[in-house]
């Protein structure tokens, strides 16, 4: 008892020691630009990321809409106050831009007229990352300053060696205890979002100071909340090196530390995954349930386990991962025999391998070492999934993209779509209900299509009520052919009663969103074109022409006839790709 006592009162006054370290922050907003059209966003970014700071114990400064001037007065004063704290923070919301492997920060008063100005009106990154020098324990640059830049369409270029880029680009700085983060992957775009904040701004301020996370796991819960919030077309990324243990907002509470968990779990997973007994992956289950290698043991083990009653292998869905993400795996064998070229998250260094072309041998054995090496790395799991996939092991493949897609691969959704169908064409949509149901669950606005698509396997296999249940779940975010098949079953009563009102508004939704087939051309599994005027009740016709009317895209007659008129009014009211 003395000891523990003992024990509590040494971690009191650790505790008191991380309570009183001091910490600094300097928050910039540049929304008001002189020469382009100001940005929404960045006033409201800084505003959440003060108040988030604040909470946290920081000292914040904030500059907003700051020209070039008052960011270096901003710069050199937050340096001051750096060379007496701890940790010391800046993070920036606005545009920025890249020349010849350098970022620049853009005040608001520039106008680079052409990239030879940028040196000469706009901040270089390094001068930031040399304000936050002398914090004696963490610097932190968080960048928000990848949007879409106005300046590269109106500068001239070709002034300097190595024009501006879009995006922003990696930089590594020599600082030790220092990451730096940006708000998407080097030479993409960044989003305001359609809320009051940014993306990423939302996600630093949910989880950069939660009381007791480590940062590198927050900035990896921040990358993925951006993934996931932007359908997957924005991934922040960090770089820089962090010896030390660093939380911005310690854990409220003291207690004695418990053991880590988790820090035999490699060393028994090295032995584990070599054997097929099903009792060693039992027991990696019950003494390590929540580290890196538990989905791997679940996904071994439901390949050791069949059904009974069946005979066919029990499907696991894993679960998704309490630790986050890690995207900076080195390219491996994996990358070279099971890469897809589509895939946003490939090895830039590699070309990708066609689905039929992927040597399953060969891609097995180097992507389950790759997983078992990093277990974190999203584009592994894709990249294993694909590899059983196409060697027909259909539970670990279906069980693998679930891993992948919960670590961040969009792709996944696509490659298990593809796996749905496959199912589907062979009659074994039943014993993979699980994942059928986990694929409708988690299915997003930009893979919609991937449910569209496996609404047509299942109308081809005349399983009408899944096919149905596939198009309308798509129809939620608009996918045009979804929403067109819809339009179609509702005209001919397919389930009950004709509609010919909802047909149309059906129709009307998918032209609008954009019909990816052309007008007049064949729509795919026998629906018919619309120009086919025998096929289409009179009544559909007759609303159709009513629902133009109401878009102010048709000022002909209402009579049920889809003429010359008519055609050219659809071909006004639908979205071109």
């Amino acid at each position: 008892m003395l000891f523990r006592a003992i024990l509590v009162s040494i971690f009191s006054l650790l505790a008191g020691a991380a309570a009183a370290e001091t910490k600094v922050a300097l928050l910039i907003a540049n929304a008001n630009y002189t020469s382009v059209a100001a940005l929404k966003n960045p006033p409201n970014d800084i505003a959440v990321m003060r108040e988030t700071l604040e909470a946290a114990g920081f000292d914040v400064s904030t500059l907003e809409n700051g020209t070039r001037a008052k960011m270096s007065a901003a710069l050199a004063s937050f340096e001051e106050k750096v060379a007496d704290a701890d940790i010391g923070l800046v993070y920036y919301s606005g545009h920025g831009v890249e020349v010849n492997g350098e970022n620049f920060l853009i005040p608001v008063d520039a106008a680079l007229r052409s990239d030879r100005d940028v040196k000469y009106e706009a901040i270089v990154l390094s001068d930031v990352i040399g304000a936050l020098s002398k914090a004696r324990s963490f610097k932190l640059v968080l960048l928000d300053a990848c949007r879409d830049n106005p300046f590269l369409r109106t500068m001239k270029h070709g002034l300097t060696k190595g024009g501006p880029a879009r995006g922003l680009a990696r930089v590594d700085s020599s600082e030790s205890n220092m990451l730096i983060g940006y708000a998407t992957a080097p030479g993409d775009v960044a989003t305001d979002g359609d809320g009051a904040t940014s993306p990423y701004a939302q996600a630093l301020a949910r989880h950069i100071a939660s009381p007791g996370l480590e940062i590198e796991a927050a900035m990896r819960a921040v990358a993925k909340d951006v993934f996931q919030a932007t359908g997957g077309r924005q991934r922040p990324f960090k770089t820089g090196s962090l010896f030390d243990t660093v939380m911005l907002s310690p854990s409220k509470t003291t207690s004695v530390p418990e053991e880590d968990v988790c820090r035999d779990a490699a060393i028994h997973w090295a032995e584990t995954s070599k054997s097929a007994e099903r009792s060693l992956f039992e027991d990696h289950l019950k003494n390590f349930p929540n580290c890196a290698f538990a989905s791997l043991a679940r996904m071994r083990l439901a390949s050791l386990t069949p059904d009974q009653r069946t005979g066919h292998a029990t499907i696991v869905i894993p679960s998704a991962p309490i630790h986050g993400s890690e995207d900076d795996a080195p390219q491996t064998d994996c990358d070279l025999f099971a890469s897809a070229s589509d895939d946003k998250m490939k090895v830039a260094s590699v070309d990708g391998v066609a689905f039929p072309d992927i040597a399953t041998g060969q891609a097995l054995e180097a992507c389950q070492a790759a997983v078992d090496q990093y277990p974190r790395t999203a584009r592994l799991w894709y990249q294993l999934g694909r590899s059983l996939h196409k060697a027909g092991e259909y539970a670990k493949a279906s069980e693998a993209y679930i891993v992948a897609w919960n670590y961040g691969s969009a792709a996944a959704m696509n490659g298990l779509g593809q796996l749905l169908a496959l199912l589907a064409r062979e009659g074994k949509t039943e014993e993979f209900l699980p994942v059928l149901i986990w694929f409708q669950e988690h299915i997003t606005k930009d893979r919609a299509s991937s449910a569209t698509e496996l609404g047509g396997v299942f109308e081809e296999k005349a399983q009408l009520g899944r096919a149905v249940a596939m198009y309308t779940l798509a129809a939620k975010f608009d996918e045009p052919n979804a929403l067109y098949k819809l339009s179609w079953f509702s005209d001919r009563g397919a389930f009950g009663a004709s509609d010919p009102k909802l047909a149309a508004t059906y129709m009307i939704r998918s032209l609008k969103s954009g019909l990816l087939t052309g007008f007049q051309s064949d729509i795919w599994y026998g629906t018919p074109r619309i120009t086919e005027e025998g096929q289409w009740s009179f009544q559909f016709r007759v609303a159709l022409q009513e629902e133009m009317i109401s878009a102010g895209v048709y000022s002909g007659k209402v009579d049920g006839r889809l003429g010359s008129s008519t055609v050219k009014a659809v071909e006004k009211l639908r979205k071109k790709p």
